[in-house]
This record gives structure tokens, sequence and C-alpha cells, in this order.
């Protein structure tokens, strides 16, 4: 088992064929210090993220944290339904979060990555956890109180180490915590089973001669990002607003 979910994270991240799409503006939102739930994404940048992965309408956001939504081709806001195999009908980014209310967005490769990289201390604040019986992994923000009663190994290998029942997470959640479950993906109608995997999308374009994005993806041993292919697959997404 662990040989082949292995193997899926290689695959996704060596990707197959990529390409040009257009390009994100960088937004420079002021910051209010002293929020909690707060996670730093670049100098002088943070953001909210949203309360769970995008629902399968692509319109909403799941009840809770540990679903893991809807499978989406990269930039379908404005189609989310879209299953076309075809490179050329993914060609331009059209953000999920302006369907909307709340000013959501898509973080890009470059802040997907000091999340999970960058940011003070960035190692001690993301692990691998089980919520209500869901594999996944757990972002704490930047200022960060562990609840009473509830306990954080960060950097673990496996899914053990951090296991929560639907009531400790909700205090997790109300001190800061988020947490990305793993997913399945999608090549036009048929669902492949991800393993103990999950890979979400990114707002950046590969800029490659075939239809292609930047995702990031983890396993229960490796994370990594920048791995991309063609925008026709469906991944899991999950966005977060910028504090202004």
């Amino acid at each position: 088992m662990k040989r082949n979910v292995f193997l899926f994270v290689l695959l996704t991240v060596v990707g197959l064929i990529v390409g040009s799409c257009t390009k994100v503006d960088d937004i420079e939102p002021l910051i209010q210090e002293g929020d909690h739930d707060y996670f730093t994404i670049g100098v002088g940048k943070q953001v909210m993220f949203a309360p769970g992965n995008l629902a399968e309408d692509g319109r909403s956001f799941v009840e809770h944290q540990w679903e893991s939504g809807g499978l989406f081709g990269w930039g379908t806001g404005n189609n989310p339904g879209l299953t076309s195999t075809d490179w050329q009908d993914y060609l331009t980014f059209c953000d999920w979060g302006d369907s909307i209310e709340g000013e959501w967005r898509t973080l890009t490769k470059n802040e997907w990555n000091w999340v999970l990289w960058g940011r003070t201390d960035a190692s001690n604040k993301r692990t691998r956890g089980t919520v209500n019986g869901v594999h996944g992994l757990v972002l704490l923000p930047g200022k960060w109180t562990l609840p009473e009663g509830c306990s954080f190994t960060p950097g673990s290998i496996g899914y053990d180490s951090n296991v929560y029942s639907p009531s400790q997470w909700q205090q997790m959640e109300a001190a800061g915590a988020v947490f990305l479950p793993v997913t399945s993906f999608r090549e036009g109608d048929v669902v492949y089973n991800g393993g103990d995997g999950g890979t979400y999308w990114t707002s950046t374009p590969a800029n490659m001669s075939w239809g292609g994005a930047y995702f990031w993806s983890f396993d229960f041993e490796i994370l990594l990002s920048g791995g991309f292919n063609q925008s026709y697959y469906g991944r899991a997404v999950r966005l977060a607003h910028d504090v202004k």
C-alpha cells in the first residue's frame, strides 16, 4: 500500500503535459496583527482559510473540514462542472472564489510554498493527523494556543500521532487550526482513489506549450509543492481570503 501511495504522489509531481494560461495578479493587503487565525503567505501578506474545501457545486464550502468536497479542473470557477479532457478548455484561469460571497480566492504556488515552508517556524506548524477517521494535513496559524485536552505533534510521519474526534477538532478549529483531508483525483468523468494522499490546485499556470498548472500534494510521509500536469485533471480546492 505504501508503495502505491508513493507512486501516486511521484506521478502527480512529475506531471504529464503542461501548458500556458493567464497570469494571476499579486495582491498586497494590509495586515491586522494579533488575531490567531491568520496565515502568512509572503512578506506583509496574510490570509484566513475557508472553513472547508470547495463543495461539489463549486459555489459553496463543505460543512466540515474533514470532507474532501468536489474535484475541479483548473480555473473552472465560471464552469465548475466542466469535465472535458481537452487542455484548450482550461487556458484561462477563472477563480472559484469569484462566485462566493466574501472575496475568496485560490492561493498561488509561491503563497502555498510560504504557508508550508517559508513562514516562521513552518515545520512546527504542520503535521499529519486524523479527524473523525479521515486522514489529512493539519496546519496551524501564526499565533496559536493549544486547546485544553487536545494534543499536537509537529512533523508526524503517518496519520496516527494526531487523532481528533469531531468535538476535539471543533476546539482545534476554533483556535485557528486548518485541516486539509486526503482526496481523490479525476480524469474526465473517471474518479481515481488517491490512496492516503491529497492534491490541491494553486492558481499558478505552468506556462508551457500545453495546458497545465501547478498543484501541491502530500501523503503519509511526503509533502511536495511545485508539481504540475494537465489542467483538466480534477483536484480539490481550498480557498482563502486576504486580511486587509
